[in-house]
């Protein structure tokens, strides 16, 4: 099934995201949905609980300009995958809109075809771990491992934990940049 615009557009971002984490360096998934942002949609039903409200409190089902925030439309909005991006279902306050999972999703389906615009040769996927400071576990227990040693490649330090897990320092190896380089660059 083919992806959405939205889908490809995500996955490009991600991607383009990766690229841009310094050799020898690690973030999480978490901080990469946060530098991109992500979209939040507003559920595609009003919740169940919407009934108990009085009429005057629920989120309007027309899309139309009110000042009265009670009477807000749910919205959701999506700025090409960059910067903090907000949804309000018109029953609370805005939630950051960031996906760490979604940003896994991508990375666990990276194109190993080396033909492809963004494959596992030109994503350093390797950089990107939980934030635990730990490589996520994988269905195949070698995947953490292969993840560790394309670290240690990288002379990144991985220390196995009591449980076997893998590990890496976020003091030494951490990068949480407030933006993404490329974006400082062009002065966004």
């Amino acid at each position: 099934m083919p992806r959405t615009d939205e889908a490809e557009a995500f996955f490009h971002a991600v991607y383009t995201a990766v690229q841009e984490i310094p050799f020898g360096r690690v973030t999480t998934y978490g901080h990469i949905a946060k530098l991109i942002g992500t979209r939040e949609s507003a559920p595609p039903f009003p919740p169940p609980h919407l009934h108990l409200l009085p009429p005057s409190r629920r989120p309007s089902p027309t899309l139309h300009h009110t000042s009265d925030p009670s009477q807000a439309p749910s919205r959701a909005s999506f700025s090409s995958c960059r910067g903090e991006v907000k949804a309000d279902t018109g029953l609370g306050p805005n939630v950051p809109a960031e996906r760490p999972r979604q940003v896994g999703i991508c990375l666990k389906h990276l194109p190993t075809d080396p033909t492809s615009r963004f494959n596992n040769e030109t994503v350093p996927w390797q950089r990107v771990i939980n934030a635990k400071g730990t490589i996520s576990p994988r269905s195949q227990p070698s995947g953490a491992r292969s993840q560790a040693a394309a670290l240690e490649a990288e002379d990144v330090e991985v220390s196995q934990a009591a449980m076997g897990e893998f590990q890496v320092d976020f003091k030494t190896y951490g990068w949480f940049p407030e933006v993404l380089p490329s974006e400082e660059a062009n002065g966004q």
